[in-house]
């Protein structure tokens, strides 16, 4: 898929939604200062304090309460007010007039002189008192973070302090809890998540229906579970219940939709993950790249029809979609292992693709769709599908190879080693490609360049002794199975040529075992004749030899060597019965 949502992209989104969605975050007002601003010496950002409009009050009152709040400024490590001096001049420079001044033009103000948060207030009558609200701005984002309302009842300094300890402390929790989700999400980041849960508790106890806390904190219990070794899902339970809390807060928030349906996903509940996937498909159906995301993350946790019914779903949006009908045909196939039935719908993907693409289908496609037509015993429409690919992708060995062996089951044997003759002639080292040719030739009846090409295989690396050696061990067991055993006899005999030495003493007792069962075949009939007995005879005189070459390979050779040598007493005294007449 071409959009992978893993934790570290997670996390880089959520990284930006802090910036852009909590109010005042500290690396936000860090790059306000690079793009737009200026700081104070020590690095601490700039705040204007715009005197409040207190006219209902005492024209002088917001002044003072300015006053105040720079004062109480200075105490920040992290930020300072600019000077009121400095702010006088720039009313003068930029012709404002003070009284002219809201919210919106005190933001304006503060970006020009550099600063990086602005506060604007106002004093309004309210019965027989009065009510003093204040706003925090951050200047380059517009985020607001507003001060509870003061209710003052004079312009006496008791007033004054009162309204300025509500705007300090409103503004000090509030760069606490920056702080804190800040650095959750720097935590979350770096793949520290004992420390990212550390400080979203602590933004969770300032502002507990914080959506970038809460999902971070989600984020970080998600990656503790992934480094889970002890196969537990608690850190999952944990991480899908601060992914709903989000949604609680914020429904609809895809990433975690995305998030705690990958996490249910992974533990194995496919309903609630095939619920959350469509819903969060909903927002955007037709997104390709998301929608195959989806898919894979289903698929990666063994959700096979979930995955290919979201790939389904999608190609009522994008019918002819390459990428979406790719992983159907890729997933149903994969799945067919287990129903059949899917092996229909891979086919019908990978013909599509072919119809879709022509000349330009990638080789990974024919060769799958291949493999969907062999093994659902289609064996003539697998000829058919590689003779077309083959007109367009005539240079491609692995297609000549795939080609080859779809002839050959059907017993095409000569046209699967013509094939195979393609294979080397565009890549003399493809892998097995001599022991294929070989096989080929072996069963087309040509034995001496059939055994001459297992040579090759040897000599030019494309296979090793043992593949060879396996080939011909697998032929004997097949015919064995198949109670031929003059045929197993042979296949023995011809891997005999080929063994290594550690699997010699092996080798030579099924061969022995193997003209032992042949033996007995033979002289079973109480009614066979002299030249049957004599073969069978031959057999297990054969097999006695072949056992004592097996040595102690297996513990049962003693005892079948003895029986042999019971059967040669038998036959040769059935032989002398039979020709005495």
């Amino acid at each position: 898929m071409k959009l992978e949502i893993t934790a570290r992209i997670a996390v880089a989104r959520v990284a930006l939604a802090a910036a852009t969605l909590v109010v005042l975050l500290l690396p936000p007002l860090a790059r306000e200062s690079q793009a737009a601003g200026q700081q104070e010496p020590g690095g601490r950002f700039r705040v204007l304090v715009v005197p409040l409009e207190s006219s209902a009050l005492d024209k002088k009152f917001g002044g003072k309460v300015a006053d105040e709040i720079r004062k109480r400024l200075e105490d920040f490590s992290t930020h300072a007010p600019i000077p009121v001096k400095e702010y006088s001049r720039a009313l003068k420079q930029y012709e404002v007039k003070e009284e002219e001044l809201n919210a919106i033009k005190a933001r304006q103000l503060a970006n020009l002189m550099g600063a990086q948060v602005a506060f604007y207030g106002t004093i309004e009558a309210a019965g027989g008192a009065y009510r003093a609200d204040g706003v925090f701005i951050g200047v380059q984002s517009g985020d607001e973070l507003h001060v509870p309302a003061v209710t003052i009842s004079d312009k006496s300094n008791e007033s004054v302090s009162k309204v300025a300890d509500a705007a300090i402390a409103a503004f000090q929790q509030q760069v606490q809890f920056d702080r804190a989700v800040t650095f959750c999400a720097d935590y979350v980041g770096s793949q520290q998540p004992e420390n990212a849960i550390r400080n979203c508790n602590e933004a969770l106890a300032i502002n507990p229906g914080s959506v970038p806390a809460l999902f971070n904190k989600g984020l970080a219990f998600r990656q503790m579970f992934e480094g889970e070794t002890a196969g537990t899902n608690g850190w999952a339970d944990s991480a899908v219940h601060y992914f709903e809390r989000v949604l609680e807060v914020q429904p609809g928030k895809r990433e975690a939709m995305q998030n705690a349906a990958y996490i249910y996903s992974k533990v194995g509940a496919a309903e609630k993950a095939s619920e959350l996937y469509k819903q969060y498909l909903e927002l955007d159906p037709g997104n390709v790249p998301v929608r195959l995301k989806v898919a894979y993350d289903l698929a990666q946790a063994e959700l096979m029809v979930e995955a290919i019914e979201i790939i389904q779903a999608g190609l009522e949006f994008a019918e002819e979609d390459v990428d979406l009908l790719q992983s159907l045909g890729d997933y149903s196939l994969r799945y067919s292992s287990q129903d059949s039935t899917y092996l229909d719908t891979a086919l019908e993907a990978y013909e599509k693709v072919l119809r879709v693409k022509g000349e330009e289908t990638d080789l990974t496609i024919l060769v799958n769709a291949l493999a969907a037509y062999t093994q659902a015993n289609r064996t003539d429409e697998a000829i058919a599908f590689a003779e077309r690919a083959l007109q367009s992708h005539s240079d491609s060995p692995r297609l000549w190879a795939v080609y080859a062996d779809a002839l050959g089951r059907k017993e095409r044997y000569r046209e699967a080693s013509a094939a195979m003759d393609k294979v080397l002639e565009l890549d003399p080292s493809y892998a097995n490609a001599y022991l294929k040719r070989g096989q080929f030739k072996l069963r087309a009846g040509d034995e001496a360049a059939g055994m001459a090409d297992f040579t090759n295989a040897i000599e030019s690396g494309s296979s090793s002794q043992d593949d060879v050696f396996r080939f011909f061990w697998g032929e004997g067991h097949a015919a064995r199975n198949e109670k031929d055993y003059s045929k197993a006899i042979s296949e023995f005999e011809r891997a005999n040529r080929f063994v290594e030495a550690s699997q010699r003493r092996e080798l030579e007792f099924w061969w022995a075992y193997t003209y032992y069962q042949l033996g007995e075949q033979q002289a079973t009939p109480e009614g066979a004749g002299v030249s049957q007995l004599n073969r069978a005879q031959s057999n297990f005189q054969a097999a006695v030899d072949h056992f004592e070459r097996a040595g102690n390979v297996r513990a049962e050779v003693a005892q079948l060597k003895d029986a042999a040598d019971k059967w040669l007493l038998n036959i040769d005294a059935r032989i002398r019965r039979a020709q005495r007449g």
